[in-house]
């Protein structure tokens, strides 16, 4: 139980580092860094990709089940905040 509460609180770590990214893009944008966005899509990607596989590996768990559908939401909000503006 506590290694289930360890990865919870990491996929949580995770989760708000990935949202903390949603107002760097829009700013990037704004300033119209192309090479920054770019940037924070692949990164993004791999982050997102990086916490999906933890959720994985123990997704029978109803707090993890959350998590996975918080982070699925998540996604697609920061590819809509990339794609506004490409």
């Amino acid at each position: 139980m506590w290694n289930l509460k360890k990865i919870i609180s990491e996929i949580e770590k995770r989760i708000k580092n990935i949202e903390s990214h949603i107002p760097k893009i829009v700013d990037a944008w704004e300033k119209l860094i192309k090479e920054r966005v770019i940037y924070y899509k692949k990164e993004m990607t791999i982050k997102i990709k990086e916490t999906r596989i933890t959720i994985d590996s123990c997704n029978k768990h109803q707090e993890v089940i959350e998590l996975k559908q918080k982070l699925d939401i998540l996604e697609k909000e920061v590819f809509l905040t990339i794609s506004k503006y490409e």
